[in-house]
This record gives structure tokens, sequence and C-alpha cells, in this order.
């Protein structure tokens, strides 16, 4: 697990998790004949792309936070939480030292997918952490239907 400090003065805080090679192959073939595996063997070709990158922003740079790289229309809008498919990205918002910040979980794809059901207590427990932490108010979650696995 990689980490920032939780200095005030510190703009970004960020979290990798991954899955080994070794967890990964045995979670794959244990999953394998289950209908949400089967529908992305051909998309991972194997364990590959299984990680959660999980990352806060906040004051100025939180303002500027925005899932798709090319249209801003997609922006995290304060108050609010959602999921962005075309990123594979959930995002908070909170208010931290009287300024924004939005925390986003971005996963894999199609990790993603598969375990979409399963991310909302992973996601809740990182924004209740940094938001302990650095004693932010107001956390707005992406609503539980965020993260329904597609069908």
């Amino acid at each position: 697990m990689l980490e920032s400090s939780a200095n005030g003065l510190v703009w970004q805080e960020r979290c990798l998790l991954t899955v080994s090679r070794e967890a990964g192959s045995a979670a794959y073939e244990r999953h394998l004949e289950g209908p949400a595996y089967q529908r992305f063997h051909k998309a991972l070709g194997g364990p590959r792309s299984w990680w959660l990158s999980a990352e806060s922003f906040f004051g100025d740079a939180a303002e500027h936070v925005s899932t798709d790289p090319v249209d801003d229309e997609r922006a995290a809008i304060p108050g609010r939480g959602g999921f962005d498919d075309g990123a594979n990205a959930w995002w908070a918002t909170s208010v931290c030292d009287g300024g924004p910040a939005v925390h986003v979980l971005t996963a894999g794809y199609p990790y993603s997918e598969a375990v979409a059901r399963r991310l909302e207590p992973v996601f809740r427990a990182y924004v209740e952490d940094v938001a302990e932490r650095r004693g932010c108010t107001d956390i707005a979650m992406p609503p539980k239907s965020d993260y329904q696995e597609e069908s």
C-alpha cells in the first residue's frame, strides 16, 4: 500500500490496492465458473488488471477533478457522489477545512465490473478514514445503485 502524509498542506492522498499474481490466479480459478467472471474471461485473459486506486484531492485541486480527461462534463459535483462507467470510477465529495474535497475510487477493467457490488464498503471505509484524519464533514457518497454490476 502506498500512502501520503495526512498533513493539512498536502493537496492529494493516494492509496493503491492490488492483488498479487498468486492470489489473483487462485481467485480467478475459484470463480471461473461464476457468471460474472465468465463474461470477462476473454477480456481478462487471466488475472490481470486486478487493482483499485483511491485518491483524495483537497482545496483548489478538488475543484478541477474530472473522471473524464477530455470532457469536464463528468466533473465531481460538490455535495454529490456518483459513478462514471467510462472511467470505472466512483467519486464522493466532502468539505475539509472549509474547502472542497473529492475522493475517487478507480478500478481496472474488467475487474471493476466483476467486483462492483462489493466496493461500496471499501470506498466508504477509505473516505471515512480520510475524513476522520482531516476533520472533513458533509460527506456525499455514491448511491448504492452505483455499485451494481452490469447485467
